[in-house]
């Protein structure tokens, strides 16, 4: 669709008159550093702002920088990301971590970003954008309701389509500020706005939640042999023999002798 100057003009109009009022106060958006955008960006991965803000504080009250985080062991990394679920993300924001310190100006190219694991291209655009204000663009769920409730894309809106038309209206000089009043917008404003969405995978009986459970217990007993990590967990043993191998092999979990704990 053409999208001209005047519609351009009206829709900054409208969103930031809105969010002059409205702005959410998020702790990762007060004195912005690499360290917060990073933290905050993978914690929001899969995860609801309301949960997120406490163990964001948390994290960087324990872990104060990227250097922190860089050096700091599993064990102790998995115990400041409980509650978040998702372990993995842990490890991937440790490894970014220290990916961004041995060179900094990563944070400034998505296409650099993008190497890393456990970023895609949702991340690799929002942490330019929200470091350094960055003119470029990038899509979630709230941006994407935003686009298709005001007319400028539809339900059936391809990724790259999307891009182009956010691209279209973004306020140069200003995309720090602009994706956040599309987010706090959709938000307070798009709650009952559906899309069509994939159902997220049944949580109750699940391998990710017995993946979380033998973390949990490991992570207050320290060390536990395959019968005593069963009987905690309580499920079905195929599955948790499945998982424990799972976790070994991603080197979440090691085993000494007929022992599990955490990797350090």
């Amino acid at each position: 669709m053409s999208i001209d100057n005047n519609q351009v003009n009206l829709f900054h109009e409208k969103i930031f008159l809105w969010w002059k009022g409205n702005k959410r106060k998020l702790p990762w958006r007060e004195n912005i550093t690499p360290y917060k955008v990073l933290v905050s960006e993978f914690m929001l991965q899969q995860t609801q702002v309301s949960r997120v803000i406490p163990k964001f504080q948390s994290f960087v009250q324990n872990l104060q920088g990227l250097k922190e985080l860089a050096a700091c062991d599993t064990p102790s990394l998995l115990k400041y990301w409980s509650g978040l679920g998702y372990n993995r993300r842990a490890l991937y924001l440790r490894s970014a971590a220290k990916a961004v310190l041995n060179d900094p100006t990563i944070t400034l190219h998505p296409e650099e970003l993008l190497k890393i694991k456990g970023i895609g291209d949702y991340t690799a655009h929002s942490i330019p954008i929200f470091t350094h204000n960055i003119d470029t663009v990038t899509i979630d769920t709230n941006i994407r309701k935003v686009l298709i409730h005001e007319g400028f894309a539809n339900l059936e809106a391809k990724p790259r389509d999307l891009k182009k038309v956010a691209l279209t209206l973004l306020p140069k000089g200003r995309s720090r500020d602009w994706h956040n009043a599309l987010m706090d917008y959709a938000g307070q404003n798009l709650r009952n706005f559906k899309l069509l969405q994939k159902k997220q995978p049944k949580f109750l009986g699940s391998k990710r939640e017995v993946r979380g459970n033998i973390i949990k217990h490991l992570l207050r007993v320290k060390s536990l042999n395959l019968d005593e990590l069963k009987k905690r967990v309580g499920t079905n043993f195929m599955v948790v023999d499945q998982v424990i191998q799972d976790l070994v092999s991603e080197g979440f979990i090691t085993k000494v002798g007929n022992q599990y704990q955490i990797t350090k």
